[in-house]
């Protein structure tokens, strides 16, 4: 008579997470328990987000809000499976920031306005709302509207941050959101001293994007409008003093703080 020895096992499949309710992008560490680890071939997790893990010891990491279902499947040495799953097991707090800027560009030391479309998770609500304008100056504010005033031209990224009653946070950038504009007029000419009839020629020198020049020539002239940076050239019928006034004004509507001025004197 012979005898055989065999060998039966039922590893059943069971875990742990380090943390059931967490913010966005917090991380949880699963432990799988009840077994014998060296009776285990495979460890195959879910994740609930998309997210999938192996071993014993797998951590994941959520980035966004919601209850989520994990499941674990055990292979053993003999091909026997196993399956656990802990439907809405890990909790994920927190907000989703968003805004629009009500306009893509304006003036200096004009109020931009802001509006936020930032969404809690359902459950604790958003608190605090931190900005960051792009300029070196931040607000923290509770509530809105939401507005800021820029002193200097240039191309601004504004961040936003929101922080919810648990204090759960995230933050998102806007790149390149906001052009601030301040043209500045400027003009010269050679011909300041001139005789009637004498063609007076002017150089441009205002900066500013895409500007539509006013030229006053200060006697009685129609103003001669122009989108074009070459200044146009003016004859004084008459003697006497003229002063020639430029303004200018940009694609975003943004004037020149201060029109610029020559004098022109004209005589036999």
């Amino acid at each position: 008579r012979q005898y055989k020895n065999i060998n039966i096992i039922k590893e059943i499949a069971d875990f742990t997470a380090s943390d059931t309710v967490i913010c966005k992008y917090g991380t949880v560490n699963f432990t799988a328990i009840g077994n014998v680890p060296g009776n285990i071939d495979s460890y195959n997790w879910t994740f609930g987000d998309g997210g999938t893990g192996t071993g014993p010891n797998p951590s994941h990491t959520y980035t966004q809000a919601g209850h989520y279902t994990v499941q674990l499947i055990i292979n053993d040495i003999y091909s026997c499976k196993d399956t656990l799953i802990k439907s809405m097991y890990i909790q994920v707090n927190g907000p989703t920031p968003a805004f629009v800027v009500n306009t893509p560009g304006n003036c200096s030391m004009s109020a931009v306005t802001f509006t936020d479309q930032s969404v809690g998770d359902g459950i604790h609500p958003i608190v605090t709302w931190i900005w960051n304008y792009g300029d070196g100056i931040s607000d923290t504010l509770n509530t809105g509207p939401f507005s800021h005033t820029y002193a200097t031209p240039g191309v601004y990224s504004i961040t936003l941050k929101v922080i919810d009653s648990q204090g759960c946070s995230d933050s998102t950038v806007n790149p390149g959101t906001i052009t601030i504009s301040q043209p500045v007029a400027g003009f010269a000419s050679i011909d300041t001293l001139s005789c009637p009839n004498k063609t007076i020629n002017f150089s441009n020198s205002s900066t500013g994007p895409n500007l539509n020049y006013n030229w006053d020539f200060g006697d009685g002239s129609p103003v001669v409008v122009t989108d074009f940076a070459t200044p146009p050239q003016h004859t004084y019928a008459s003697t006497g003093d003229y002063t020639v006034i430029l303004t200018i004004k940009d694609t975003l509507f943004c004037n020149s703080p201060v029109a610029d001025t020559q004098r022109i004197s004209v005589s036999d």
